[in-house]
């Protein structure tokens, strides 16, 4: 699951860390689901656990699809909200992207398709 959390037109996105897979990557914060977790449950341990923040799902986004060396992951995006500001917990910076800049931002192809339609909702007003 991963949290798309949009303040003031600008975006929430982290840097997946060295020696992961895509390192270096820019990625909507969130996480794998733990046996039995809902989507929501998993956003809101995921944002406590790597950037000290709560975060409240509002409403499910979109979803994407990506088959990878390990397998095929099914990741599940929700509008979310967050009280505080991210401190990173596990060393990979964070930063707030202008909506209309996201697509010069590298992503994970899986969050390619996601960033398109945040930029066209954006400009439709619909964000």
């Amino acid at each position: 699951a991963a949290g798309i959390c949009i303040r003031d037109g600008l975006v929430l996105l982290s840097q997946r860390p060295v020696g992961r897979s895509m390192a270096g990557l820019w990625e909507f914060p969130g996480g794998k689901l733990h046996d039995g977790e809902s989507p929501q449950a998993a956003l809101c341990r995921e944002f406590v656990e790597e950037l000290a923040v709560t975060a409240t799902p509002l409403e499910p986004y979109t979803f994407a699809t990506h088959a990878g060396s390990s397998g095929s992951v099914l990741l599940l995006f929700y509008l979310c909200v967050i009280d505080g500001t991210p401190d990173p917990q596990e060393n990979n910076p964070v930063r707030w992207v202008p909506i209309a800049e996201l697509p010069t931002v590298e992503v994970p192809p899986a969050d390619q398709d996601v960033v398109a339609r945040l930029v066209r909702d954006h400009e439709l007003g619909l964000l």
